[in-house]
């Protein structure tokens, strides 16, 4: 296991897949709804759970429809 230092910065925190302008496309009304969306999506990248800006797209577009 690489330690942190190690990782170049984009490893450390690459380019998030999911942005306010996903959001908008994906019908999110504005609020604290997007900031939550935003972290989620960004945890879920960072961890491994969504591998791929399109596997985030479809993940985002079943969380759109959950509220």
């Amino acid at each position: 296991m690489r330690r942190a230092g190690e990782l170049s910065a984009e490893a450390r925190h690459p380019r998030p897949w999911i942005t306010s302008a996903e959001l908008r496309s994906a019908g999110v009304a504005r609020g604290p709804r997007w900031s939550e969306l935003l972290r989620e999506a960004e945890d879920r990248q960072l961890d491994g759970e969504l591998t791929s800006a399109d596997q985030a797209r479809v993940w985002l577009a079943e969380r759109a429809r959950q509220r």
